[in-house]
């Protein structure tokens, strides 16, 4: 983790590779990004504009894929798509004040509420999606 302050803002690079990873579709939306460098001498994923990071690749063939990189105001919104009873949250509360970072966080350097909150959604999107799949028969 850098001192870059959009990286406070957004979950950690891993977990907004595994939201992309299970829904691609997720967070489309999303202003921010995640992305490693095109310069093959950095490794270090970073943080920035989804549409900065588009405009400087524009002219690449192999450019590096970019994560959407959600707030929390925008992973917030998303679990209110879910059926939130099956998972003991209830639409009538806050869904902020059920998040305990350090249940949801498994890495305590990243034990913060937007962190949290997409651990959250992604122990929720994953057992959606397990549900879905046995639903249609699908194995897992």
């Amino acid at each position: 983790m850098t001192n870059d302050p959009l990286e406070t803002i957004v979950p950690p690079f891993r977990m907004c590779k595994a939201a992309f990873d299970l829904d691609p579709e997720a967070f489309s939306g999303s202003v921010f990004a995640w992305s490693l460098p095109c310069d093959k001498r950095k490794t270090e994923p970073f943080v920035d504009r989804r549409d900065d990071i588009g405009f400087c690749r524009r002219d690449l063939l192999n450019a590096p894929p970019v994560y959407p990189a959600p707030t929390l105001k925008e992973i917030l919104a998303d679990l209110y798509n879910f059926d939130l009873q099956k998972f003991g949250l209830h639409a009538d509360c806050s869904i902020i004040s059920k998040i305990d970072p350090e249940k949801f966080s498994p890495i305590i350097e990243h034990a913060d509420p937007t962190a949290a909150a997409m651990r959250l959604w992604l122990l929720i999107r994953h057992e959606t999606a397990e549900t879905d799949r046995t639903k249609k028969g699908e194995k897992k």
